[in-house]
C-alpha cells in the first residue's frame, strides 16, 4: 500500500529554507569577519555592507522561492506516481473482481445447465462444487428424493453425490410429464423424451461478497409436443455462495411448489393421489392406479410386493410372483443392456428410467416405460425398490 502524500505548505517553504541555509551556511565565516570589522568601517563602507546584505536578502529569498517552486514540483511528481499507482491498484482490482464475477456466474449457469440435461458425471460437478456443498430447497412431493433430505421443512442435499441423484430425480420427472395422455403414450413409444431447462437473464444476477441471487425460471420445452396437454413452468429464486476456488459451497431455491405440482397434475392428466412419488416402503405398497412391483435392494431383487394394476397388466397373481424376481417379465426382445443401466444408477441411489420390452404371463410382449425408485424403511436404510410400469404401444415393425 503506497504512503499517502498530503500537501502541507508550510512544510514545503521550510523545507525550501533549509535548502537556502546550507548554502547560507558556506558563507557563515565571512559574514562574522565581516560584522567583527564593522567598529573599524568607514561610512562608505558600512553602507556598502549594507547594500551587500540586501543583495544578499534578496538572492536568499530568490533561493528560497527556487527552492520553494522545485520541492513543489517534486511533490507534484508523487502525486502523480501515486495517483497512477492508485489507478493502476484499482484497475486492477475491478478486473479481478470482474472476473470473479463472470466465473461464478458461468458456474451457476452451468450448474443449472447440468441439472436440466442430467448430467451423471461425477467429474463434472466435482469442478463446480465443493464436496461438501448444500442444497437446499422445498420439499418436492411430485418427484423422488430420499426421505432423510428432510430438515426444517426443507430439504437438504449434502454432497456431490446427493446433487447428481436429484438431478437424476428431476430428468425422470420430465420423462413423466403427460403420462397420463394417450398422445405421449404414443410419442413416448417413438422415443422422444420431454425436455426442461432454466433461464437466468445476466441483468438479473446480482453479486457480493461471495454470494450471488438471482431470477430464474424452470420450464418444460417440448412437453406440449410429446403429448402433454400443456408446458410447465416454475418461476424461483436462487441464492449461492462460493468459496475463493469459485466452487459453490451452498444453494438455495424458492418456488411454489403446489402451483408446480398442479401444473404437472394438469399437463399429465393425473388425479392428485397419482402425482405424488413414493419414497418409502410404507408410502409404495398403498392402493394406486399405476402398476407397481417393489423388489429387495439386494440382487438377485427377489420381488416382495405387487399391486392389482400390475397383475392386470403383468397377468401373474401376488403368489406366483412369491420367491420371483422382475427377470419373470423379461423375453428374447427385452433390451438388456438398458435394464442393466437401470439397475445401475438405482444401486447407486439414483431414480431411473427407460423403455423396455417386457412379456406378460402368456408371452405377449409389451412396450413398458420404467421408472424404478429407491425406497426406505421406517429406519431410513434402503431397503427395497420400486417399479412402476406404464405400458405403451408397441413400436411398428420394419
Amino acid at each position: 500500500q503506497p504512503q499517502r502524500i498530503d500537501f502541507d505548505e508550510k512544510h514545503l517553504r521550510d523545507m525550501a529554507a533549509a535548502e537556502v541555509a546550507k548554502y547560507a551556511e558556506k558563507n557563515a565565516g565571512a559574514d562574522a569577519a565581516s560584522k567583527a570589522n564593522t567598529q573599524r568601517m568607514t561610512a562608505e563602507q558600512k553602507a556598502k555592507q549594507s547594500r551587500d546584505r540586501n543583495r544578499e536578502h534578496a538572492r536568499n529569498t530568490r533561493l528560497r522561492k527556487k527552492a520553494y517552486v522545485c520541492k513543489l514540483k517534486d511533490l507534484v511528481a508523487q502525486l502523480e506516481q501515486e495517483r497512477a499507482r492508485e489507478e493502476l491498484e484499482r484497475s486492477t482490482i475491478i478486473t479481478r473482481v470482474n472476473s470473479t464475477h463472470a466465473i461464478r456466474k458461468n458456474v451457476l449457469t452451468t450448474m443449472l445447465a447440468y441439472r436440466s440435461s442430467d448430467e451423471r458425471a461425477r467429474e463434472k460437478w466435482a469442478v463446480l462444487l465443493d464436496e461438501g456443498f448444500t442444497f437446499t430447497l422445498p420439499i418436492t412431493p411430485y418427484r423422488w428424493f430420499p426421505k432423510t433430505d428432510i430438515m426444517n421443512n426443507s430439504r437438504v442435499l449434502v454432497g456431490v453425490d446427493a446433487m447428481i441423484a436429484d438431478t437424476a430425480s428431476l430428468a425422470v420427472m420430465a420423462e413423466s410429464i403427460g403420462r397420463g395422455v394417450r398422445r405421449w403414450r404414443e410419442v413416448r413409444a417413438e422415443g422422444e423424451r420431454v425436455r426442461m431447462a432454466y433461464f437466468v437473464r445476466p441483468e438479473d444476477m446480482l453479486v457480493a461478497a461471495d454470494a450471488l441471487m438471482c431470477r430464474y425460471t424452470l420450464r418444460t420445452e417440448n412437453a406440449v409436443a410429446c403429448g402433454a396437454l400443456c408446458e410447465c413452468v416454475q418461476h424461483g429464486m436462487l441464492q449461492c455462495k462460493f468459496n475463493r476456488h469459485n466452487k459453490l459451497v451452498s444453494a438455495e431455491m424458492i418456488f411454489d411448489v403446489m402451483g408446480f405440482m398442479q401444473q404437472i397434475q394438469h399437463a399429465s392428466n393425473l388425479p392428485p393421489e397419482d402425482a405424488v412419488v413414493p419414497n418409502t416402503l410404507e408410502m409404495a405398497t398403498q392402493r394406486a392406479d399405476e402398476a407397481r412391483i417393489i423388489t429387495a435392494a439386494e440382487p438377485p431383487f427377489a420381488i416382495t410386493h405387487v399391486n392389482a394394476t400390475w397383475t392386470g397388466l403383468c397377468g401373474y397373481s401376488p403368489e406366483e410372483c412369491s420367491g420371483m424376481t422382475p427377470k419373470m417379465l423379461q423375453g428374447r426382445g427385452t433390451e438388456l443392456g438398458v435394464v442393466s443401466s437401470v439397475v445401475k444408477e438405482v444401486q447407486q441411489g439414483r431414480p431411473a428410467s427407460a423403455t423396455v420390452t417386457n412379456y406378460t404371463r402368456e408371452g405377449r410382449p409389451f412396450l413398458n416405460f420404467l421408472r424404478v425408485y429407491p425406497l426406505s424403511s421406517e429406519d431410513d436404510e434402503g431397503t427395497h425398490f420400486l417399479g412402476v410400469l406404464e405400458e405403451l404401444p408397441l413400436r411398428a415393425g420394419p
